[in-house]
């Protein structure tokens, strides 16, 4: 299996790649939920679905001429940790991205597998699209509950779109931001995220146009 991990600096993204998520626990401690990815290089979807546990098909192409560059596999905690506890766990959830036994090891913390993809393009200036999936149920407790619950305070407006027949949510986040918008979706218990990678200011249409070669991709 082709993997090699990404530098830190590619993972200030949304959802599979490597990222902290601060939440505030019960006691109002603010704590992460923490997560990392790498390149899983060009092995088949079938092979990745049975490493995540979940099957999704990621087209070689979406929208206007952008094409698959490369994917990656994650994995994360569901259960949010203090810094302490997030600095002593990565190393493991590190290797529980490809190892069994220490995917094993992270039981309490509810651990899960993610799966993506970058598209790129040579025809445009600021050149890439990420397509992130996750289990629905992870998706629901570590990135939309969190998401809109600090949507109004952080200037994030979340409304409804449909896509080729299915409701999605648009998110479009403050005009300073280096990410304009971002479409999420759930379909066949999978959580679906598509978003251009920093300095790639998609359009609505434009983003709305890969979701659909996507969803079409994924209907059963």
């Amino acid at each position: 299996m082709l993997y090699k991990k990404i530098p830190a600096a590619a993972f200030a993204v949304v959802l599979f790649l490597s990222c902290a998520t601060a939440v505030k626990n019960q006691q109002g401690d603010e704590v992460s939920f923490i997560s990392v990815g790498g390149y899983a290089g060009s092995i088949p979807d079938s092979e990745i679905a049975d490493l995540v546990g979940y099957r999704v098909n990621l087209p070689e192409r979406l929208g206007a001429g952008f094409s698959i560059a490369n994917r990656s596999i994650g994995a994360g905690l569901s259960v949010p940790v203090n810094d302490k506890d997030a600095a002593r766990l990565s190393p493991v959830l590190e290797k529980a991205v490809l190892n069994k036994a220490a995917f094993g090891e992270l039981a309490e913390y509810r651990p899960y597998r993610s799966y993506g993809a970058f598209y790129s393009s040579r025809g445009r200036r600021g050149n890439a699209i990420v397509v992130g999936t996750m289990p629905e149920r992870f998706y629901e407790a570590v990135e939309e509950r969190p998401l809109k619950e600090n949507a109004a305070g952080a200037g994030i407006k979340i409304s409804s779109v449909s896509i080729d027949g299915l409701n999605a949510d648009l998110i479009e986040y403050p005009p300073e931001s280096k990410q304009p918008l971002c479409l999420a979706w759930k379909m066949n218990g999978t959580a679906f995220m598509l978003f251009g990678l920093e300095g790639t200011a998609l359009t609505l249409r434009e983003a709305s146009d890969a979701a659909r070669d996507v969803i079409r991709a994924n209907r059963r």
